[in-house]
């Protein structure tokens, strides 16, 4: 699966008239804020604020086409809201990585 669906990304692009570099950039500022509060929620082991955190990234990356992320912080959401979370930790670093990767494609694009 791709980084970005660039069908979703399109779209969105359409929508915007093209103007999409600030929904972009707001993008990508809010996802490292919300990566670092992932973090310190991981580190605590505060299963609600992962759970909130992942919540809130999954919906604003498929909103931009990160499927493959949306679906990484959809597992944490769920796994966390049926207290199946088994390793956090290395969720969260494919988590970093495959936003590493969208922001990528997005400063491509």
């Amino acid at each position: 699966m791709a980084s970005l669906d660039q069908i979703i990304f399109d779209e969105l692009k359409e929508l915007m008239d093209g103007d999409i570099g600030e929904i972009v950039e707001l993008y990508i500022n809010d996802s490292r804020e919300q990566i670092a509060q992932l973090k310190t929620s991981v580190d605590g082991g505060d299963i609600d604020g992962m759970v909130s955190i992942a919540h809130t990234l999954k919906s604003s990356s498929a909103n931009l086409g990160a499927m493959q992320l949306a679906d990484m912080c959809e597992k944490m959401e769920n796994d966390g809201r049926n207290n199946s979370l088994k390793n956090p930790a290395s969720l969260l670093s494919d988590i970093v990585n495959e936003l590493s990767r969208v922001e990528d494609k997005l400063n491509d694009a």
